[in-house]
């Protein structure tokens, strides 16, 4: 692992508590597919099927990254790059994330909740 996904992966943490909400009209359902061998980090919660995803981030480059819900995990654990095939086979909902565009994210409050959209800062 290079010292940049660590960069990536931890800019959550600075970013998400600084976002704007946006509509979720400005995602653009069936604007892309995600391939199941397409590479995105995980917080090690995730990888070891802990937690379940409630944050997902598409940072500034484009990349994805997504989360638990424990707002620690970013800046005290290492990223994991798996592909996201494992994701959208346990949570078919991850692939509604595919509106989103770099520098923005979803959360949901749990499992079964709707995602919520918003965009960084």
């Amino acid at each position: 692992m290079t010292n940049n996904s660590w960069v990536l992966f931890t800019s959550f943490t600075i970013l998400a508590n600084n976002y704007l909400p946006v509509n979720w009209a400005l995602c653009v359902k069936g604007s892309m597919e995600f391939n199941d061998n397409y590479g995105v980090y995980v917080c090690p919660h995730v990888f070891k099927k802990e937690s379940p995803i409630l944050v997902c981030i598409r940072d500034p480059e484009g990349d994805w990254q997504f989360f638990c819900d424990d707002e620690n995990c970013p800046e005290n654990s290492e990223p994991h790059l798996i592909g996201v095939g494992h994701l959208t086979q346990a949570d078919p909902t991850i692939k509604e994330l595919t509106c989103l565009k770099p520098s923005s994210f979803a959360q949901k409050i749990h499992t079964n909740a709707n995602w919520e959209y918003g965009e960084l800062e």
